[in-house]
């Protein structure tokens, strides 16, 4: 039986033998048959451009410098980029300098199977969980409008945003007494904490909820029982929950910042200045005050998400990456 300390040094000699002598060949041949392609979910220098407004010390907990350095490392490397929006196809090709040729434009899809259009009726499990949550009866939600919301309980999401809206519109003229606020996601951090005691401050506490994470068995359904989808976002390289609910028959207002939005639904849903909470609320309202409009735009914006369907999407992939003989 080998000792420990023989072992161990037996290993640290065979790992100095690799690095040393074999990694630089191996690197090299890889680099021959590299087949890699990648697909960046967001991208330093795009966050980077859109925070440039803000201040100094939040863009340095952000650490841009260091995510931008790390992502050219790996763009030098990768034969091709599969971007999710057109903002990401310009960042690499201006900012990362990645020939136009080797990007294809790949955009996210939404799971037909999870996200579409239900019945009120058909959304009993949503219902009985926000119940609990709200400590209001479920036959009593299902005569309430929704405005939802939900993401990671980040920073870049603004969520508090939709709270201070959600105020204007709860304090101003008119009746949206029946109108509840709903935002969801996790983790339960300090930004979760804060949105509670936001909703406390703004003596929202029976029309502003916060749920967490929604299971996931749950979260088409969540989807369903929306009357608007909400998005304040600053920071996306796509908005997958945007193209989830319009897959669900459900209108949208969102930030000039989410791309899916500024893409594909200028005519089909309200898109408000990044930060503009006057304009948040104003767009909700409009949806509140007229129900033709809700349904034109929820039908406008379904159409849409049929662009979407993954096995189009990934059909077009494959061809991509076949016509530049990446496999």
């Amino acid at each position: 039986m080998i000792p420990p300390a023989a072992f161990t040094f037996i290993l640290e000699s065979i790992g100095r033998f690799i690095i040393e002598k074999k990694l630089p060949q191996l690197t090299k041949e890889l680099r021959k048959i590299n087949k890699h392609a990648w697909t960046p979910h967001s991208i330093g220098a795009l966050k980077e451009r859109n925070y440039w407004k803000k201040d100094k010390l939040i863009k340095q907990e952000l650490k841009f410098s260091e995510r931008i350095s790390h992502e050219r490392d790996i763009v030098k490397d990768t034969p091709i980029i599969l971007a999710t929006s057109n903002e990401i196809i310009s960042i690499c090709g201006n900012y990362y300098n990645v020939p136009l040729k080797n990007i294809l434009y790949f955009p996210p899809g939404s799971d037909e199977k999870i996200f579409k259009p239900r019945e009120k009726k058909e959304c009993m499990k949503a219902w009985n969980y926000l119940s609990k949550i709200t400590g209001l009866k479920e036959q009593d939600l299902m005569n309430k409008r929704i405005i939802f919301e939900t993401s990671r309980m980040d920073e870049t999401k603004r969520k508090d945003l939709l709270i201070n809206a959600f105020k204007m519109i709860s304090e101003g003229p008119g009746s949206y007494d029946d109108v509840l606020l709903v935002i969801g996601g996790g983790p339960e951090n300090e930004i979760f904490s804060g949105l509670k005691r936001l909703i406390k401050k703004n003596n929202l506490n029976k029309k502003a909820f916060v749920t967490g994470f929604i299971p996931d068995e749950l979260i088409g359904e969540f989807f369903s029982i929306a009357t608007i989808f909400a998005s304040a976002s600053e920071m996306e390289g796509f908005g997958i929950s945007i193209l989830n609910a319009i897959s669900s028959k459900v209108p949208v207002v969102s930030s000039d910042l989410v791309p899916i939005s500024v893409q594909y639904l200028r005519s089909s849903s309200f898109i408000v200045p990044a930060g503009d909470v006057k304009g948040f609320a104003e767009s909700i309202k409009r949806y509140l005050n007229d129900e033709k409009l809700l349904l034109q735009y929820g039908e406008k914006g379904y159409k849409v998400s049929g662009d979407f369907k993954w096995d189009q999407l990934i059909e077009k992939m494959i061809k991509g990456l076949e016509r530049l003989k990446v496999v």
